[in-house]
């Protein structure tokens, strides 16, 4: 018997994740290809890595405190490294106010 099989070489797909205006790493980014369950975290130096046999792929790269940014990326090398700046973002969180419900304690 004879059974086809279908083999796809992984491709790395590395990166570092920085500021774009201070040009410090920026860690806990989340980087992952849209439309896939294929994502990563950068570390504390802002260094990732993806592997992936989907190509053409789009990647979209997000933190809390920069913006969204996606990147449209082709096969051209079994490893492909990006630089890629994020720019801050100016959303401010609203003001948090806590009140305590009683003024007793309770033992």
């Amino acid at each position: 018997m004879v059974y086809p099989v279908y083999c796809f070489s992984q491709y790395k797909i590395t990166g570092v994740v920085f500021d774009k205006e201070t040009n410090k790493p920026v860690d806990c980014a989340t980087i992952y290809i849209n439309g896939t369950t294929l994502g990563t975290l950068s570390d504390q130096n802002g260094v990732f890595q993806i592997n992936s046999a989907l190509f053409p792929a789009n990647i979209i790269v997000s933190h809390l405190s920069y913006k969204t940014k996606s990147i449209a990326i082709e096969r051209n090398e079994e490893v492909i490294h990006l630089q890629i700046e994020l720019e801050p973002s100016n959303f401010v969180l609203p003001e948090v106010k806590i009140y305590r419900k009683n003024d007793r304690l309770k033992i």
